[in-house]
């Protein structure tokens, strides 16, 4: 603990803004804050499904950064959360799909097409291009669980092919096996269970990240 005098307010606010949005694991400690991020999350992810008409969109990455754009126009804290993917690099990306899952929030994954082609036709996962699409997304902490529960829940059967062929193990069933899978190759998806991607913040700290939004996560003001 430390206090501090009254007229060096304005330079500590960026350093409790940072903190609280470095470290949501200390915010979310306080089963209030907790359950005001999902919910801010929860109308969020509406938000964005009645502009999409879905919570799974396929897109270029030119069409991807302009069509958010035009979402985040109407938000009240468009500023602060519009560093959620500005700072990805989409516009030369060829297909990103975004995927606002319930948990684990709103996600950009690169190179989409391909990796839900190899479900949509598994026998294009014999050919090394299909194949490394999907070993890549296992092999990227960075990738969350979502596009792999979503190609599975859609194409079920496929997925067993998938999945058999790239890790060369002819009796593997995404039913039997896709958690453990998962959990063995994105342990830290798992362990700490997810949190909201929004952080709640006091009004003074979330009027401080409006005009200086950085490269943190979107905050929900209480």
């Amino acid at each position: 603990m430390a206090t501090f005098p009254a007229e060096t307010a304005e330079q500590l606010l960026p350093i409790a803004a940072n903190r609280a949005l470095e470290n949501p694991e200390a915010v979310f400690r306080n089963p209030r804050l907790l359950e005001r991020g999902w919910e801010q999350q929860r109308q969020d992810r509406a938000a964005f499904i009645e502009f999409f008409g879905t919570d799974l969109v396929v897109l270029t990455g030119a069409e991807c950064e302009s069509r958010m754009k035009e979402f985040r126009r109407n938000q009240n804290d468009n500023e602060a959360m519009m560093a959620e993917w500005d700072n990805l690099d989409l516009a030369g990306q060829q297909s990103v799909a975004m995927i606002y899952d319930e948990d684990e929030g709103l996600g950009f994954f690169s190179d989409f097409r391909r990796f839900q082609a190899v479900f949509e036709d598994p026998d294009l996962v014999a050919h090394s291009e299909y194949a490394e699409i999907v070993q890549g997304y296992l092999a990227d902490e960075t990738v969350s669980l979502a596009p792999f529960r979503r190609c599975a829940e859609m194409w079920p059967n496929a997925a067993d092919r998938v999945f058999a062929q790239v890790l060369g193990q002819s009796d593997f069933s995404w039913a039997r096996d896709g958690e453990t899978l998962l959990r063995s190759a994105k342990p830290g998806r798992f362990e700490p269970p997810p949190h909201p991607r929004f952080v709640p913040l006091n009004s003074r700290l979330t009027a401080h990240r409006r005009t200086q939004p950085g490269e943190l996560p979107p905050i929900a003001a209480k």
